[in-house]
C-alpha cells in the first residue's frame, strides 16, 4: 500500500475500534476486498484484513492481538454490505460513513 490519498480513514471515533481503519475501493489489480488497521500514530500499516463473511488477518498479524481482532472482526460483519459497497465502488467515502454501523 503506497498511494495514501487513494485510501478513506475512519477514526476511532467514528468506528468504536481502537485503532484508526483505512479503507478504499478496488485497485487495478486487486482481488480481495480488504482494509487496514493503523498501528501508530504514524501512517504505518502493518496489517491487512479481509472484508468478508469470515474476516481474516492476512499480514500482520503480531500487530493485533486476538481480543482486538474479535472487535474488528465484530465491526467488518457488522458493516459487510456497507464495505464491499465501497470496495467495489457503488458508494463515495460520504455514504459509506453515513452507513456505517459504530461498535
Amino acid at each position: 500500500m503506497k498511494d495514501f490519498y487513494l485510501f478513506s480513514n475512519l477514526w476511532p471515533e467514528t468506528t468504536g475500534l481502537l485503532r484508526t481503519i483505512w479503507i478504499s475501493v478496488k485497485g487495478k489489480f486487486e482481488r480481495l476486498p480488504k482494509l487496514y488497521a493503523q498501528i501508530d500514530k504514524g501512517m504505518r500499516f502493518k496489517n491487512c484484513i479481509t472484508i468478508s463473511d469470515n474476516p481474516k488477518i492476512i499480514k500482520g498479524k503480531k500487530y493485533i492481538d486476538s481480543k482486538e481482532f474479535k472487535l474488528i472482526k465484530k465491526w467488518i460483519l457488522l458493516n459487510n454490505e456497507v464495505l464491499l459497497d465501497h470496495w467495489h465502488g457503488r458508494n463515495d467515502t460520504k455514504g459509506t460513513v453515513d452507513s456505517m454501523k459504530k461498535i
